[in-house]
């Protein structure tokens, strides 16, 4: 079992997290400068003053590359330090080192957090042959190097459970969006087998008349051709959004703008509603009325359950040349940006049917209250 957790961890691919350099590593970054100016002024006794004044400014730029390159932000500034450990005891000097040298623990934390599992590996051992050092040249006590020891390995701790929980979230997304594929793939699979059926029963009834009238024969072929023609467009879709699955999907109801006006039962009677939908589009493809509809639905239902002060919702379903806007806007209040964005995996699943649907999607707060949910769709020919 040990084994296999180190065979694990060893192949433990790098993390990639955006944006590489953010405000707050600046922040910490000139923080940490403003530090070290000041302890270095205040040991004007030092020997090594001109060198601790290089060394830092050589050390601090790496909190800034700690997320790109987690293993070389760590490895030189410890190589750095092992350096000068090695050469102040061949010339019998008494070297400390700088208070403002610990923030190499947020190095060492952020190598756990994003590198990769050789280079955690390689930074680890590093990391011993730092602490062996020390200990040979310092008279260590016991109670100092139990406690030396939690304070080094407690960012280490830190930055496996942020990881670990970063892996989950991301499982959890994942799941969202898997979700999101197979229902609509459930309602794209009710919508070509009822429009195949109609195929087959045309078909069937255009033998009967062709038999006693051939001419009365092209109206079944009319509308063999109009519901061959809506299957294939659902048929492109489907295939494209479901080229990783090959579930057995199972036939379904589904809700189209025809069902949209009973999205106002979810809202409490004191809140009004409006609808505001453009005629033409009754005619969409299945597949884009149903995401309309469910988009419309998860936003309406998390205005109701987040928003304070909920007193209104407007739905407006327009065409804008090729293409089809949706926009749900509520007055609520949202005490942040934040707030609704992580109430759930909600807006991950509406952005992830937008998308596959060749459509964009963004929601964000209005001012100076409410809420705007806003979704567009290609309308697609054959």
């Amino acid at each position: 079992m040990i084994i296999n957790s180190i065979k694990k961890l060893w192949t433990l691919p790098k993390q990639t997290i955006k944006p590489y350099v953010s405000i707050w590593d600046k922040i910490l970054f000139l923080g940490l400068i403003i530090l070290a100016i000041i302890e270095i002024s205040l040991r004007a006794d030092s020997l090594l003053q001109p060198y601790e004044s290089i060394l830092v400014f050589i050390y601090l730029p790496a909190l800034l590359f700690r997320k790109r390159f987690p293993f070389w932000a760590f490895f030189i500034p410890i190589q750095i330090s092992l350096i000068i450990e090695l050469i102040t005891l061949s010339l019998g000097i008494n070297y400390e080192g700088l208070y403002t040298e610990a923030f190499m623990l947020i190095l060492f934390y952020s190598l756990f957090r994003y590198g990769s599992g050789k280079s955690i590996f390689i930074g680890m051992l590093l990391l011993e042959v730092m602490i062996g050092i020390n200990m040979y040249l310092d008279d260590v006590t016991t109670e100092e190097l139990i406690a030396g020891t939690i304070i080094v390995w407690f960012p280490p701790l830190i930055a496996i459970s942020m990881r670990i929980h970063a892996a989950s979230q991301e499982r959890q997304i994942e799941q969202v969006k898997t979700q999101e594929r197979e229902m609509l793939a459930r309602e794209l699979h009710d919508t070509v087998a009822h429009h195949m059926s109609a195929v087959a029963v045309q078909a069937q009834a255009g033998l009967v008349v062709a038999k006693q009238n051939p001419a009365a024969s092209v109206e079944a072929l009319e509308n063999i051709q109009e519901a061959a023609t809506k299957s294939l467009l659902e048929l492109r879709t489907m295939v494209k959004t479901l080229r990783q699955y090959a579930d057995q999907a199972e036939l379904c109801p589904q809700s189209t703008l025809n069902n949209i006006d009973d999205l106002k039962a979810i809202m409490p009677s004191d809140t009004k509603f409006a609808l505001s939908v453009d005629p033409k589009l009754m005619s969409l493809p299945s597949s884009l009325q149903s995401a309309i509809y469910r988009i419309s639905q998860e936003s309406i239902t998390n205005a109701v359950r987040h928003a304070q002060q909920l007193s209104s919702v407007s739905v407006e379903i327009l065409q804008q040349q090729k293409q089809v806007r949706l926009m749900i806007l509520d007055d609520g209040k949202t005490k942040t940006e934040s707030s609704r964005n992580q109430v759930g995996f909600g807006l991950i699943g509406m952005s992830e049917r937008a998308s596959l649907l060749g459509g964009s999607f963004r929601a964000g707060p209005t001012a100076p209250n409410g809420w705007l949910v806003e979704a567009t769709f290609p309308i697609k020919e054959i």
